[in-house]
Formats: C-alpha cells, sequence, structure tokens
C-alpha cells in the first residue's frame, strides 16, 4: 500500500511543498512544451527586442526593407542558420508572441526544470491513489511496528505487563500481585 508513497517520495514531497509551481507548470504546460520546442527563436528575439518588434509589424516578409532583413539573419545567427531562424519566426509567428507575453509565468517555474521532469514521470495513478488512501497509507505505517518492537509488544502482552502500564490495568496488576 505505502509502495508508491516510498518509490515517488521525492516528488510527492516536491508536489506537495511546491503547489502553486505545480499548479503553474500545470497550467502552462503547453506553452513550457513550445518554449522548450522555439528556445534558440525566443533567445534571438529576446536578445534583440526593438528588432524584432520591428519585423513583427510586417505582415509580408517580402515587405521587410532589405536593411532590416540583413540585421534580422545577423542577428539570429548569419548565413542559413540566420534564415532558418528567422523562417521559423515567421511561420510561428502568434505561438513565439504568445510565449513572450507569458515569459515571466514560464520564468518563474524555469529553476524547478528537474523536479517537474521528475514529477511528470510519476505515473498518473499514483496521486488518485495517494488521495484516497494516504490517510490508511499513513495510519498504517503507525499501525505496523517494526519485528522488535512487535516482540517486545507480544511479550509484555503474555506476561500481562502491559496492562500495569496503564493507570487503569495497574490496579488489576496489583491485585494479583501481593507484593503490590
Amino acid at each position: 500500500m505505502s509502495a508508491y508513497a516510498t518509490t515517488y517520495a521525492s516528488e510527492i514531497s516536491f508536489a506537495t511543498t511546491h503547489p502553486a509551481v505545480v499548479a503553474a507548470a500545470t497550467k502552462y504546460k503547453t506553452q513550457l512544451a513550445e518554449a522548450s520546442r522555439f528556445a534558440p527563436e525566443l533567445a534571438v528575439i529576446e536578445a534583440h527586442p526593438a528588432l524584432f518588434a520591428k519585423l513583427a509589424t510586417y505582415s509580408n516578409p517580402a515587405a521587410i526593407p532589405p536593411a532590416q532583413l540583413r540585421q534580422g539573419i545577423a542577428a539570429a545567427g548569419g548565413g542559413t542558420r540566420g534564415i532558418a531562424v528567422l523562417e521559423t519566426i515567421a511561420a510561428n509567428k502568434p505561438a513565439l508572441f504568445g510565449l513572450l507575453a507569458v515569459a515571466p509565468q514560464l520564468q518563474a517555474v524555469e529553476p524547478y526544470a528537474a523536479q517537474l521532469t521528475a514529477l511528470s514521470k510519476v505515473p498518473p495513478q499514483v496521486f488518485p491513489y495517494l488521495q484516497a488512501h494516504g490517510a490508511a497509507v499513513t495510519k498504517g505505517r503507525r499501525r505496523h511496528r517494526g519485528p522488535v518492537e512487535g516482540l517486545v509488544m507480544g511479550l509484555l502482552r503474555r506476561d500481562h505487563l502491559l496492562p500495569a502500564l496503564h493507570p487503569a490495568g495497574a490496579r488489576s496488576v496489583a491485585v494479583r500481585c501481593p507484593s503490590r
């Protein structure tokens, strides 16, 4: 019953201690995937915001003045790489500018990328199971004692010493033991 709790302890701990981060990652799941996919393009846009703000005003790439186009190609890495980056930006302009709009929320989640990646690998049935049975798992841990503790408790019960540890039981032991 507690196999899930043991196997995924660090992931569960992260999820319970960082609920706002998990909620933001869940809310912006699509944008986080797109940000990863468009990382080179976003880096270029963020490094040259004024230039790409000007380039974004052109709905038709053929209408971009040659000087600005050369600046854009150079900013994107130059040569065929720069052209490829600009083409990707042009083809995905709405998605990229949508990502820039939520950049602060995505950046808040960024430091937790490793933990969120580990959390994403937890099978989906684990959290509903633990929500439904979490109290039983915790209660079961308290109820099941280790082998030494179980042996000692068994000896105490068998020898009638356990009741002596409880005030009400002490009176019954006192009646049985003449030395008291």
